[in-house]
Formats: structure tokens, sequence, C-alpha cells
């Protein structure tokens, strides 16, 4: 048999084999028809099994929540906690879009910076563009909204105590959280190198900031829930704010503590300007004594006070000869 032969049988067989393969698919869709069902493109597909480690094959769930219940969820290590996965998802739609409808907000972290004032900052992190509310022991309640990346944050001058209870809540408050509000105290102390503090709980990781050039460095607190920390060098005046952390809800909400020490060695700074002497220090009352004298060693003038909250000094509190320590008669010229 000659090639063109050949090749013309091959077309023939090619031909019958399309032919009975579309007949077999007719006969399955009509089949189904008969049966009241349709075949749908996805039933056609592979199922997962056959395309199982190819690119796609398993794709995270929706970062979004639309039920009470948590999905399982992928994360990538750079990302452990899916966090960012999620606020991402956020971002990249339109707040009001019928992707946000019926989102049940969480709430990921919320911190707190406490002053000795009591004066404290409430910010954290919840879903982008999230309505929050933020609910005390004294009854005050703070509404805010988070931005496109879910932060949010209230005034500076929320007033909490130890024992106080904080509920926030965001979106339509499915998942709100109660949180204890904790004491907490430090000081440095630069006649010794120290930092010398003390939290609610016991063998509990503290970090201590230095504000003056030093590493950070972190202790653990003793059965009493107090700690120490010994620096090479701690100059006058040395600030920071020691940090810790606690968990909430099983474990999925970060709560994080925050409060500044000063030196209990008091230093002062002068205004020559309008003669004021001031500096930073507790807020705990503590009584102070100011004397300014001459070259000779003469009394130019004494005041008196004690160290208590400035109003306009941001949540700082120390004493000042023009707010909490006064002169007795005339204010003399330094």
């Amino acid at each position: 048999m000659d090639n063109v032969s050949k090749n013309k049988y091959k077309y023939i067989w090619l031909i019958i084999i399309v032919f009975i393969s579309l007949s077999l698919v007719g006969v399955a869709l009509a089949a189904a028809n008969a049966a009241g069902k349709s075949i749908t493109a996805e039933q056609l597909a592979p199922s997962p099994s056959q395309n199982a480690g190819q690119p796609g094959a398993s794709l995270p769930p929706s970062p979004f929540r639309t039920t009470p219940e948590k999905q399982q969820e992928v994360y990538s290590p750079g990302d452990p906690t899916g966090e960012l996965m999620r606020r991402q998802a956020m971002a990249n739609s339109t707040p009001g879009s019928d992707a946000n409808a019926g989102l049940l907000a969480e709430i990921y972290r919320v911190e707190f910076w406490k002053q000795p004032s009591a004066s404290t900052g409430i910010w954290g992190g919840v879903e982008p563009f999230s309505p929050v509310t933020i609910t005390t022991s004294a009854g005050d309640v703070i509404t805010t909204t988070a931005d496109e990346y879910g932060e949010f944050s209230a005034p500076r001058d929320t007033v909490l105590y130890p024992n106080d209870i904080i509920t926030v809540m965001a979106g339509v408050g499915e998942y709100p959280v109660v949180i204890l509000f904790l004491d907490m105290y430090a000081n440095s102390d630069s006649n010794i190198d120290q930092v010398i503090g003390t939290i609610s709980y016991p063998y509990w990781e503290v970090e201590i900031h230095p504000w003056w050039g030093a590493d950070v460095m972190t202790t653990t607190t003793d059965v009493d829930g107090n700690f120490w920390v010994t620096y090479d060098d701690i100059p006058p005046n040395g600030q920071g704010y020691l940090r810790f952390m606690d968990t909430v809800q099983s474990d999925d909400v970060q709560v994080i503590f925050h409060a500044p020490f000063y030196d209990v060695d008091p230093t002062i700074a002068v205004n020559y300007s309008h003669d004021w002497i001031e500096g930073l220090y507790d807020a705990a009352g503590w009584q102070v004594a100011i004397t300014v004298t001459n070259e000779a060693g003469e009394v130019k003038g004494v005041a008196y006070g004690e160290t208590g909250i400035i109003p306009y000094w941001g949540g700082n509190t120390g004493f000042a000869t023009h707010y909490n320590v006064f002169w007795e008669g005339i204010q003399p010229d330094i």
C-alpha cells in the first residue's frame, strides 16, 4: 500500500474516534437531562486529586469573616497570624461595598499607654474601616473608626485605674473584647543604674525600653510581680518605658501595656526667660522644695509644692514653678 493510501486511512480512523467520543458525551448529556439534572463545567473538571501539587490547585479560603464560625485559613510564613492578609484584602475593597456586607469585624490587638496621671492612650488593630466602641468601668464611651489599615486610636486623656474593665467592640460587636486594666509601675534610678518596677503578673516577661540610647532589656517578674534590671550607666533624668503583653479571648487578641518611667533622682530645668524651674517626676504627690541662692550663698527665693499632672505637658507629670510649686514672696530673678 502506497503512502497516500496509508494517510487516507489514518484520517478515516481519526474521524471515527472523534465521532464516537462526541456520541458518548451526547449520550451522557441526554441521560442527565432525562433525569432532570444538568452537567456543569465543575463536574467535568478534574477532581482535586488529579491536579494536586499544581499551581492554584489549593487556594486559601477568603480572608473575610461572613459567619460567626472562624474559618480555617492558610497563612504565609511572613504573616503567621493572617492579619496582614485580612487587612490587605479589606484595604483593596471599597467601604460599604457588597464585599463588606454582613462583615463581622474582629479585633486583633488592643494597646494601652498608661501615664502616671492615670490618663491613658488606647489604640489597636481591627478590620479596616470598622467602627470601634470603647467602654470603661466609669461608663465612658469612646467611638472611633479604623483607617484603611485597620488602625484605630482613642484620645490620650481617657482615665483608667488598676482593675478597671474595658470593653472594646468593632463592627457590629460580634466579638467584643473584655480587658482587665492591670497595675504597672516603674522608675529608673541613675544613682544605682537600675530600672525597678512591678506589674500584676508573677513570672511574666517584661521589656524595658530606655530612651537614653541603651539596648532594650527583657526580664521576668518574681512571685510578687516585681522586676528589676541593671544597666551599665543610666544618665541623670534617664527615662524610658516598660512593655508587656497579655492575651484574651482564647489567645486570639493581643493586649499590650506600656507605661513610661522617670528617674527617682530629680533633675531640674531652668527657663531663664520666665524665671521658671521645672522637672519631670512621678505624679504620686512627692513634696518639692526649691531654694535659689546667689553666688555668695544668700537665699534669693524659696518655693514649695508637690509633683502632679501638668495638663499642658501631654500627660507627663512633674513639678513646675509656673503650675504646682509656688514661691514664697516675690519670684526671684534667676
